[in-house]
């Protein structure tokens, strides 16, 4: 659906520039998109996928809002989160921010969605995501030398239950 370059140039995917495609239901963003404009994919109602390359450095306001994405990757160039790039992605589970994540503006980016209680940050401990995720209560779950771990989920299964506090306690 996107090509590789545009007359051999990068290229930035415009605003609403695919709004409410209902016919995306996957996506791959080629290495030569830099930017994702201000609901470019918002209401695309049938995608359940999208993989950004590393060359996105920026992504726009409700860009990917009322999708059904269900995790997403954000690329380590993006140093700034734009305002609810994710509002009403009902689906959303999982987000992996940059260890380089300079600020994400606002709460709502992701929240708005049935499903808020139950979304996870990935990204570095001691790094602004994780700053803003123990500020708003939302799950974090921390990588180190590519593995992922979730705070005190001891057993693995994205929960932090009472089999977590036992397992934890028992080998102190």
């Amino acid at each position: 659906i996107l090509p590789d370059d545009y007359r051999g140039a990068c290229y930035t995917i415009g605003h609403h520039a695919f709004y409410s495609h209902d016919n995306i239901t996957s996506l791959t963003i080629p290495y030569c998109v830099t930017s994702i404009g201000n609901s470019a994919f918002e209401a695309c109602s049938n995608m359940k996928e999208i993989f950004l390359s590393e060359s996105v450095s920026s992504i726009g306001n409700n860009a990917f809002s009322n999708t059904h994405i269900e995790s997403i990757v954000i690329p380590e160039c993006v140093t700034y989160l734009s305002l609810s790039a994710f509002i009403g992605c009902y689906n959303l589970k999982f987000i992996t921010l940059p260890e380089n994540l300079i600020e994400v503006y606002s709460y709502s980016s992701f929240t708005s969605c049935s499903n808020e209680d139950k979304v996870v940050l990935k990204g570095y401990k001691d790094s602004k995501c994780f700053d803003f995720a123990k500020e708003n209560g939302i799950k974090f779950m921390y990588i180190n030398d590519g593995i992922e771990y979730m705070l005190g989920d001891y057993d693995g299964n994205t929960e932090i239950d009472a089999a977590d506090a036992s397992a934890i306690l028992t080998t102190f």
